[in-house]
C-alpha cells in the first residue's frame, strides 16, 4: 500500500517488488503495529519512497531491562570499560 501512495516515478515494477521483499525482511523484527504506525507517520510527512532505515527511525526504541535505551546502555558500558568499572 505504501508504494501506491508515495512518488515512485522512474521505478520499474520489478524494482518495487524487490524493495517490498527488502522491507519485509528488514522490518520483520518489529511488531506490525509499530511498523504500521511508522509508515503512517512517514507517509503524512514525505512524498518520496522511504528506506527501511527511515521507517526504523520512526519506531520507538524500547528501554533495556534496566530502564536505559540501547544507546544509553552502550555509552554506560563504554564508560565503565574505559574506567575499568564493572
Amino acid at each position: 500500500m505504501c508504494f501506491n501512495t508515495l512518488n515512485t516515478y522512474g521505478k520499474e515494477p520489478e524494482q518495487l517488488e524487490d524493495a517490498n521483499r527488502v522491507f519485509i525482511d528488514i522490518l520483520s523484527d518489529y511488531s506490525i503495529t509499530d511498523v504500521r504506525a511508522a509508515f503512517k507517520s512517514y507517509v503524512t510527512r514525505n512524498k518520496a519512497m522511504p528506506t527501511p532505515a527511515d521507517i526504523i527511525e520512526l519506531i520507538p526504541k524500547p528501554p533495556t531491562s534496566n530502564g536505559l535505551t540501547d544507546a544509553q546502555y552502550k555509552r554506560l558500558k563504554q564508560l565503565r570499560e574505559q574506567n575499568n568499572l564493572n
